[in-house]
């Protein structure tokens, strides 16, 4: 997806022996710049190690090398491996660096750990528990002396193995992000947003996981991966994630220091698109937002990162970029989401310059509370057979629309200047201590969004207060309109899960 394609017809003749043979000579120009970001599959199978699928080790070599995937995460079940072997074997090791993992395949999850030495024991994988689970998956990494710390990923979260679903609606409030299981916790660094090789048929169910583990405070990085088996059934790399840091030796990566950047959130993740967000300050309003064409701005704060800018105003430039055969047919629109909630929808074309991404300005005033910002690019995928994106293997329902992603990690903004991040559930509880009563702090609630008045409708929800009741009529009168529907979902999502 970084790389144009060329297409050349030829006529087969019979003729006689020997002069059947020709050549035909295809020139292909980098058409997505990605300097300084690392291409990564963190879910790759083989074969050969998990007895599924049909990539030899061999092949997957090959095609981890054509897909240009830059750091290699070995992911086979229940196994601790490494690919650096058959990587030497090939002659493929200097187009990636091999990171050894595993897929730790459970009755009630699938969670992928790396780096890992493959001298460790891994993990036991007939343990159930999460609290006891994935703390023995961190562990079984083998992390000593100047090993890395490993970097856990809870993997498909709204799939369904061996009947247990992580983020089913019983187990996980997907508007507040309560545990409602009780045996498990959400105790990992990452989580696949986007699984090429088990999408959604609702493709933003996961993001919505995700965003609302955000606004619970926890720091979740999210990813893109293939999970391939397959040479071509399922592409590898298909579903990727960029990786802050050095691109230019693919074969000798800094891996302590990408997977450092992984765990904080300097990554952005995509299946097709590749996405670009970032923040500085801006000393006043614009009255719209206006797409633009330019690179995202340097020196500015970016996924990952906490802007602690002056002003009351911040300023967003965003960019997406795809390969010139990536023509879609239909709506193709970057959404920029502030603590899960769409803040402004940018419609755009699937028309550029090979090198030059789409880019829009911004300029927003702050809340009153931090909040957290993505860029999700979407268009109609590609159908062809050269980079078809596999329709899911549990479907939700009869319709398949295939989408091409682009998403960013969030980028912190110190709304109430007091030089750190505080969550929107961090947030709401605070609010809920220093305001007397429910009727003045509902209508405060617009200062601070959506993903805040969630908060607080649970945790007051939960002190026994009707927030249903006749009397809170006055106050949800004063009260963003925001502020009433996310009160309103929150008790429609109790009421069904009872």
């Amino acid at each position: 997806p970084e790389y144009s394609m060329e297409k050349q017809e030829v006529v087969i003749e019979e003729k006689a022996d020997g002069e059947n043979e020709g050549a035909l000579q295809f020139e292909l120009r980098r058409e997505v710049g990605t300097t300084n970001w690392v291409a990564a599959d963190t879910h790759i199978h083989t074969l050969s190690l998990s007895k599924h699928g049909d990539a030899l080790l061999q092949e997957r070599m090959v095609t981890l090398a054509g897909e240009g995937i830059e750091m290699a995460i070995a992911t086979e079940h229940n196994l601790h491996a490494s690919y650096a072997e058959a990587a030497r074997e090939v002659g493929v090791e200097k187009f990636f660096t091999v990171v050894p993992g595993n897929e730790v395949t459970t009755k009630r999850g699938h969670f992928n750990v790396f780096p890992v030495s493959t001298g460790a024991p891994p993990a036991d994988f007939n343990v159930v528990d999460w609290p006891q689970l994935i703390p023995a998956i961190r562990r079984s990494g083998g992390a000593r002396g100047g090993m890395e710390q490993p970097v856990v990923i809870l993997n498909h979260p709204t799939d369904t193995h061996a009947g247990f679903t992580p983020f089913a609606k019983t187990n996980f409030n997907r508007l507040t992000g309560k545990n409602l299981a009780g045996k498990f916790e959400n105790d990992f660094e990452a989580m696949e947003v986007i699984n090429s090789g088990a999408m959604r048929t609702d493709w933003m169910e996961p993001f919505e996981c995700w965003f609302t583990l955000l606004n619970r405070g926890l720091k979740v990085t999210g990813v893109a991966a293939s999970d391939s088996h397959d040479v071509s059934r399922f592409i590898v790399g298909q579903g990727r994630t960029y990786i802050r840091g050095a691109d230019t030796n693919a074969g000798a990566l800094k891996v302590r220091e990408l997977t450092e950047n992984l765990r904080e959130g300097r990554a952005v993740f995509g299946l097709g698109l590749f996405a670009q967000l970032s923040i500085s300050d801006a000393p006043d309003a614009l009255d719209r937002p206006s797409l633009t064409t330019g690179v995202v701005a340097a020196g500015a704060s970016g996924p990952g990162d906490l802007h602690k800018g002056e002003s009351r105003f911040f300023e967003v430039t965003a960019s997406v970029d795809f390969p010139t055969w990536m023509n879609a047919e239909g709506p193709t629109v970057l959404t920029l989401y502030e603590n899960g909630a769409a803040k402004v929808r940018f419609p755009f074309e699937m028309r550029k310059r090979a090198g030059r991404p789409l880019a829009f300005k911004a300029r927003f005033p702050k809340l009153k509370g931090d909040a957290w910002y993505v860029v999700v690019a979407e268009t109609p995928g590609v159908t062809n057979a050269y980079w078809s994106v596999a329709r899911p293997y549990q479907p939700s329902g009869p319709e398949w629309h295939p989408q091409m992603i682009g998403a960013t990690n969030p980028v912190y903004v110190d709304g109430d200047g007091n030089g750190f991040y505080t969550s929107p559930r961090k947030t709401a509880q605070v609010l809920c201590e220093s305001y007397a009563s429910p009727h003045d702090l509902i209508p405060a609630l617009g200062d601070y969004g959506r993903g805040t008045a969630l908060q607080v409708a649970e945790i007051l929800h939960e002190a026994g207060i009707d927030l249903a009741a006749n009397e809170f009529a006055p106050a949800f009168g004063r009260a963003a309109p925001f502020v009433k529907e996310a009160v309103r979902d929150y008790l429609g999502s109790v009421a069904r899960g009872k």
